[in-house]
């Protein structure tokens, strides 16, 4: 699946609220139907993935509304995280050091307008399919 939703009820207005992604590949992020940064095309950066993966933060306070039910959505792409990146002689790692792509790790943190906290993580709950794109690579 390489599209993951989460809807979710926001009961009051929003004082402010950030995303943090990550993930394997690269990941374009929607708030109730707008890409927030149309952009950043490759976030989080390449990296070798077996020592670190990078994340990416947004602002999306101007694209969350309370009290009323928003909507987060993650495009998902392989990016590097594929063998193709191996070439030029360098031979690849074999396919059990990444795993199966894609995948994501994501954290909203919102401030209500009575300074309470909202979080919302990645989980079961979150809802996947497989997207219009069958293959992309950079």
């Amino acid at each position: 699946m390489n599209e993951l939703r989460r809807e979710f009820y926001i009961p009051q207005g929003v004082l402010s609220a950030t995303v943090f992604m990550s993930g394997m590949g690269y990941g374009i992020l929607h708030v109730n139907g707008v890409n927030v940064d149309s952009s950043r095309r490759f976030d989080p950066g390449w990296t070798t993935y077996t020592q670190r993966v990078l994340y990416v933060s947004y602002d999306i306070t101007q694209f969350l509304t309370g009290p009323s039910t928003n909507c987060i959505g993650v495009q998902l792409g392989l990016g590097f995280y594929t063998n193709e990146q191996w070439g030029g002689g360098v031979p690849a790692p074999p396919p059990e050091v990444f795993g199966p792509p894609p995948r994501l790790l994501l954290q909203v943190n919102i401030v209500l307008s009575d300074h309470t906290t909202m979080n919302i993580s990645t989980d079961t709950t979150w809802l996947g399919r497989e997207g219009p794109h069958r293959k992309d690579s950079v």
